[in-house]
């Protein structure tokens, strides 16, 4: 027996041996006498048995005479108003419907064993309007509850986390109160015109559909456990909440769609929509696929949720972005063929000016070998030598202002052994 029932049943019998008392201090003060037997001592009946039931039977009587019991009303309708001021104290501090619902509420408190009441069935889909209108939902145990099959159920006791109960009946302990139910069977999200925008700032549209459930751990599914779970999960998913700007609250079940556009759009972000829609090798949403879900699964296990499957839709192209790309193809292809052009003729000037530096090459060579065949005919002399001397400067002038820097090099040599040549003679 728990310490609640036993303080319980003391204070029982400590209410009925002072209404005991009470009754026979009234009995007392009234001083009723309703003996039987007359005061010569003879008896009617004969027999020691009616003997002590006439001296017992004026006693009952009296006590159950009106001048005695009327002592007791007082007591009855002051316990009456007591008990009702009680029910309507419990009605205004916890914000209960109905006197009727405050008086199952206080006896549902004051047993903790066997309390009376039918079991609550947790509906999840209408469990947040049920929790304000049932106290044992509300306010917590003791109670019994019901989990339907496919839902699991997690409590709290005093802000935190108790224990998590699956389908079946199950008994609340004392201010032991559900705070939420999950759906264990495989959920399924999508969402379409979802915009993206590449690298670039181009826009792009696309559709997800996102297929998850609550992580079940080791176990498998069975005949008679056909939604296995895991406890860590359950708790996980539970506690995920995400409060949004509007103030609304969305829980484990919004998160895995949220997730993935968002993991979606940082991807598509890093890329340009060439990279997207226009390569050789791949299909180009193959990878983008395969990153998407593997990072949203990672991520998703922290909250206890599996991630069995993402699939994405074909990236579509407002009109108005395809005339931007052909704007902008029209404008790169129109650069690249300047860019030729301008390249074919620069290589055809580089062709000229080598043209004209081996034909000035080609002069300079004759004239080298003309004034060696001059030398040797002329003969000695101070003014031809002069003329070779100021002819070979012009020459190597012309050298260097013309030629490459490797074959200005080669013919300056040679200009030099001439020049070496005609000082010596």
């Amino acid at each position: 027996m728990s310490d609640a029932n036993r303080n319980k049943q003391f204070g029982i019998m400590v209410i009925l041996s002072l209404t005991a008392l009470m009754w026979l201090a009234g009995w007392y003060m009234e001083r009723i006498d309703y003996a039987l037997i007359p005061p010569d001592g003879t008896l009617p009946i004969i027999g020691p048995i009616h003997v002590i039931m006439a001296e017992l039977f004026p006693f009952v009587t009296q006590l159950l005479s009106f001048r005695v019991w009327r002592h007791l009303i007082p007591v009855a309708a002051g316990w009456w108003l007591s008990r009702q001021a009680g029910f309507d104290l419990v009605q205004a501090l916890f914000d209960l419907p109905s006197r009727q619902s405050a008086k199952a509420f206080l006896q549902r408190a004051q047993s903790t064993e066997n309390p009376p009441g039918p079991a609550v069935t947790l509906d999840r889909s209408n469990f947040a309007k049920d929790r304000l209108q049932r106290p044992l939902l509300r306010y917590g145990g003791p109670g019994y509850i019901k989990v339907n099959q496919g839902d699991v159920a997690w409590t709290e006791r005093n802000g935190r986390f108790q224990r998590v109960l699956g389908a079946g009946r199950h008994l609340l302990e004392r201010y032991e109160y559900v705070r939420g139910v999950l759906d264990l069977r495989l959920q399924e999200r999508s969402r379409s015109g979802i915009p993206l925008v590449t690298r670039d700032g181009l826009e792009l549209q696309t559709q997800v559909t996102v297929l998850y459930h609550i992580h079940r751990g080791e176990e498998v599914a069975t005949e008679r456990n056909p939604f296995p779970y895991d406890e860590n999960a359950v708790r996980l998913a539970g506690y995920t909440e995400s409060v949004l700007i509007d103030g609304h609250i969305d829980g484990w079940d919004t998160l895995p769609l949220r997730l993935t556009i968002e993991v979606l759009r940082d991807i598509i972000g890093r890329r340009t929509i060439d990279a997207l829609l226009f390569r050789e090798t791949a299909r180009p949403l193959d990878d983008i696929h395969a990153q998407l879900e593997r990072e949203t699964r990672r991520q998703l296990r922290k909250h206890g949720i599996h991630l069995v499957n993402i699939h994405l839709g074909r990236l579509e192209i407002p009109d108005a972005v395809i005339q931007q790309r052909i704007e902008r193809w029209q404008t790169y292809w129109q650069e690249r063929q300047r860019r030729r052009e301008m390249l074919g003729q620069a290589e055809t000037l580089v062709r000229l000016e080598k043209a004209r530096a081996e034909a000035k090459a080609s002069a300079i060579e004759r004239i080298l070998n003309s004034m060696r065949a001059g030398q040797q005919t002329l003969g000695s002399g101070g003014a031809r030598e002069m003329v070779a001397l100021r002819l070979v400067d012009a020459l190597e002038r012309i050298n260097r202002q013309s030629q490459p820097e490797l074959q200005a090099k080669e013919l300056s040599s040679r200009i030099n052994r001439i020049r070496e040549e005609i000082q010596e003679e």
